[in-house]
């Protein structure tokens, strides 16, 4: 049986058409900076791809295991192509799975530094 924390996915598919990856994780780092409720900052070249593109969602809902969260979540993300969950992690989306994939990890990278 699929996880049902996975719901939330098929509410951004239906938003975004442009979406063919989601990637939701919670790295170390990304995960400490979502605990302090403070919004991605990209101050390094090297994360520059998610300049302005990763919107914060500071009132996290809790477990992802019903519509609401769906809706809270593809709202937040917006037109963006990532999003850090207040004392949750991040999702990152791709029109590709390798666009997503490196997002994931330069999201990752940024919140380290």
């Amino acid at each position: 049986m699929p996880n049902p924390a996975n719901r939330f996915h098929s509410w951004i598919y239906r938003k975004r058409a442009d979406v063919n990856c989601i990637i939701h994780t919670h790295p170390l780092h990304t995960a400490a900076l979502a605990m302090l409720e403070v919004p991605l900052m990209v101050s390094q070249m090297d994360t520059t791809p998610l300049y302005d593109d990763c919107a914060f969602l500071k009132d996290w809902p809790g477990v992802p295991v019903g519509n609401e969260e769906g809706e809270i979540i593809s709202a937040a993300l917006g037109d963006k192509r990532a999003v850090l969950l207040a004392h949750h992690g991040q999702l990152v989306t791709g029109s590709t799975i390798e666009e997503a994939c490196t997002l994931a990890l330069l999201i990752e990278r940024a919140a380290r530094l």
